[in-house]
């Protein structure tokens, strides 16, 4: 009996594990032609998907396969009938969305009146479905719109490293976007 008792063993659950996920240093970048009035670059292995253009507005997602992560842009021409002002209220509704699995969303604005560029850059932490969400304008004629996506459920605790590689991979995009008129 005493020997029966004594080559029991404990038994504990196993704590969940995450995959290790290795980031290039200098990743080699490629200039993107997308279908709207701009240009800038992005990582080699991104890849162009669902380009449309239609009249003053276009849209298309930059995907990236190694993260499954993408970036949906939007692009419309500021004009009367889409004013400035209505499309940073649609831009401020649409990041406000994800208050209720939010955990804190900090605003940044930046300014390059250079290239004619003004920046606002939404980070939202917490299980939500887009992290970063930014606008890049010029104030005048043109209003771009962009919003990181993952292609898995959102998990904060696991997304976190890569959410912070593309929060710095959208600054370097941001930077060297340029306007093309």
């Amino acid at each position: 009996m005493c020997l029966l008792a004594a080559c029991h063993s404990n038994e504990y659950p196993k704590p969940r594990v995450y995959y290790r996920i290795d980031f290039p240093k200098d990743a080699a970048l490629k200039a993107i032609d997308a279908p709207c009035p701009f240009t800038f670059t992005a990582d080699t292995t991104v890849q162009i998907i669902d380009p449309i253009k239609k009249g003053d507005a276009c849209q298309f997602q930059l995907y990236y396969p190694k993260y499954k992560a993408e970036i949906f842009f939007t692009y419309f021409e500021i004009s009367p009938k889409r004013p400035l002002e209505i499309l940073l209220d649609e831009m401020h509704k649409l990041t406000y969305e994800h208050q209720v699995k939010a955990e804190s969303i900090k605003a940044r604005t930046s300014e390059f009146p250079e290239d004619r560029k003004y920046t606002l850059t939404y980070h939202v932490e917490g299980n939500v479905a887009s992290s970063n969400q930014f606008l890049i304008t010029d104030s005048l004629n043109h209003y771009v719109r962009g919003a990181l996506y993952f292609r898995v459920s959102p998990n904060q605790d696991s997304l976190k490293p890569v959410v912070t590689h593309f929060n710095s991979e959208i600054d370097r995009l941001i930077r060297s976007f340029q306007w093309v008129d």
